[in-house]
């Protein structure tokens, strides 16, 4: 009688021989362990992803990077983008101030010539 070795997959936590196993990074240090059942099932579900993330869908607002405006808050020098169709009044994320903020402009050489000067 010949004795086949058996791990646990992770996922459907069936007993399967060791030839059906694969190994998959978790995290930095460890990995887990996955039959071929499972690798199956998680390349067709990422199949399905593709496929409603077509590029004729519509984006949400809050990641259309049109929408998005670059302004730079003159009292910690921080530069951020914020979405102008947000809700949300504009402030600082780093320092959560609103009093002191500017559009940031893109310069031309002139301006930046000038700067040196």
């Amino acid at each position: 009688m010949a004795y086949i070795r058996q791990l646990i997959c992770d996922r459907c936590k069936k007993a399967v021989p060791v030839s059906e196993i694969r190994y998959i990074p978790k995290g930095r240090d460890s990995t887990a362990t996955f039959c071929l059942d499972c690798i199956s099932a998680k390349k067709e579900a990422n199949s399905l992803n593709k496929k409603t993330n077509s590029p004729g869908m519509k984006t949400p607002l809050s990641m259309d990077n049109s929408l998005k405006e670059k302004y730079i808050c003159m009292r910690c020098n921080y530069a951020f983008e914020f979405n102008t169709k947000s809700r949300s009044p504009i402030s600082c994320p780093y320092c959560s101030k609103s009093d002191r903020l500017e559009k940031q402009r893109k310069k031309s050489a002139q301006d930046l010539i000038k700067d040196i000067n």
